[in-house]
């Protein structure tokens, strides 16, 4: 996605304000994401910033900031030169660049190893090109939010069972596969999503465990955890502007470089404790967690050709080979 000449006029102007440019000697980047309690994602933000302060001196300061701007601006705002930096989930890019939205197919990143393969592999260097010559970024930290899941207010056990349901997406690949499967795809913010429900504008949606578990929804609104491995992996990266990033010494880029690789390896032990916690945490509250039947789950798969077609077509689009760019990444998981 390219910036008009207006835009990148204007964004320039934006970073030219910046306290970056504005000092040689003290530098105060602001660090945006979403507010979501109980997540790898802020906890990724906060320890980044904090291990910054204490390595980079007083002079250099990353302020954490959960409230300046909405999940779906994340991305725009680094690349427009709003924000420095923010910790941007890749679902809410998979409709305008298919290849961040590459571990939402079916059966792509059916578990956080594989996700890990693709991030650090042939998936991540893509990724890194896409932000760096579309975006204006450079990614920092690669990582994932807990197990993402369906979340119900009645059992989906079959493939039958999502006939008719009306459920919550954060991305266009997982709902044109549970539209394949008779579902309706309902595009909701996530602050509207418990009115949603108890309204029953929908029955169920598709999110991160311990965002569900932080924001109450087991204590007296979902009664099923429906397990389908759709689109499991929900990946997220800390994305610095690349106009800040230039204006940055080699020492302070190497230092941040540092920092990020210490802030991934540290968040991907800390995701599988995290995400234990939450299900055990739901599971005492009452909620019934169903793990799927395998041949449920493979009657489902056997219906996600239209949406890898869609893909091919998006992906076609915007100038790539999208066949071959899936084959390369299935090639990379062994």
């Amino acid at each position: 996605m390219k910036m008009s000449r207006l835009g990148t006029t204007m964004a320039a102007a934006v970073i030219a304000s910046l306290p970056l440019a504005a000092s040689a000697e003290s530098i105060r980047l602001t660090l945006a994401t979403m507010p979501v309690p109980g997540e790898t994602v802020p906890r990724a933000g906060e320890l980044f910033a904090e291990k910054m302060k204490e390595r980079a001196g007083e002079d250099f300061e990353i302020v954490y900031n959960d409230s300046l701007i909405t999940g779906p601006e994340l991305a725009p705002s680094v690349r427009d030169g709003r924000v420095e930096m923010s910790v941007t989930t890749y679902p809410y890019l998979s409709s305008a660049e298919p290849r961040f939205g590459l571990a939402n197919l079916p059966g792509i990143a059916s578990t956080p190893e594989e996700y890990r393969a693709l991030a650090e592999g042939f998936a991540g260097e893509e990724w890194a090109k896409l932000w760096e010559e579309e975006w204006n970024g450079i990614p920092l930290v690669e990582g994932v939010w807990t197990p993402v899941t369906l979340y119900t207010t009645v059992p989906i056990r079959t493939v039958e069972d999502f006939e008719g349901k009306r459920l919550r997406v954060s991305n266009v690949e997982t709902g044109g596969f549970i539209t394949e499967l008779g579902a309706t795809s309902v595009p909701l913010p996530a602050g509207e999503i418990m009115t949603g429900l108890e309204r029953g504008v929908i029955d169920g949606f598709f999110t991160a465990v311990c965002w569900v578990e932080a924001n109450g929804f087991f204590e007296d609104t979902i009664e099923y955890i429906n397990n389908w491995g759709i689109a499991p992996q929900a990946g997220w990266t800390i994305v610095i502007n690349k106009d800040v990033w230039n204006g940055l010494d080699s020492e302070t880029q190497a230092l941040m470089r540092e920092v990020g690789q210490e802030v991934e390896d540290e968040m991907w032990e800390l995701f599988y404790s995290m995400n234990q916690d939450c299900f055990t945490r739901a599971a005492a509250n009452g909620v019934e967690i169903i793990d799927v039947a395998d041949e449920e789950k493979q009657k489902a798969f056997d219906q996600a050709g239209p949406v890898f077609d869609d893909w091919y077509e998006r992906a076609a689009e915007k100038g790539f080979d999208g066949q071959e760019f899936v084959t390369r990444a299935r090639e990379s998981l062994n």
